[in-house]
């Protein structure tokens, strides 16, 4: 899956075509590119802010539009998992993501 997504960038694919089988993520064609779509799920929560985190830290091509990635950060919020995740990389790194924990 991986290696079929390639560099392609994230977006929204029409239809649902899976052959990924259980793996909700498609390929597809979105104004005549190809796209890698993420299933509705947690997941797009999760890429927006670590997006977010990257182009502003490293100053990172984001390779999504910013849209998307707002609209991917407010509608799936974060799960409990992904606080605890970034809680255990602060502590351990020093790099805080303040997408997911908030200014100190």
């Amino acid at each position: 899956m991986n290696g079929n997504r390639s560099n392609h960038p994230y977006g929204t694919v029409p239809g649902e075509a899976r052959e990924y089988g259980a793996c909700d993520f498609e390929l597809g064609k979105v104004d005549g590119r190809k796209v890698a779509e993420l299933g509705d799920g947690k997941l797009r929560g999760t890429l927006a802010r670590a997006m977010l985190y990257m182009a502003e830290v490293y100053g990172a091509d984001v390779r999504l539009p910013m849209q998307t990635v707002w609209e991917w950060h407010t509608l799936h919020p974060l799960s409990a998992w992904e606080i605890e995740r970034a809680r255990l990389i602060a502590e351990r790194t020093g790099f805080r993501n303040k997408w997911i924990l908030g200014d100190e």
